[in-house]
């Protein structure tokens, strides 16, 4: 039963990187909109 925290970790560094992705894109539409 070794997989299922793996998993669990990976399914959890995955959400993270999801939400890293979010935020740049988020940033970059809002650097595009508001160009200082």
């Amino acid at each position: 039963m070794v997989l299922r925290p793996l998993s669990r970790r990976i399914r959890w560094f995955r959400g993270k990187v999801h939400l890293f992705i979010y935020l740049f894109m988020f940033l970059n539409t809002n650097a595009l909109s508001f160009p200082w």
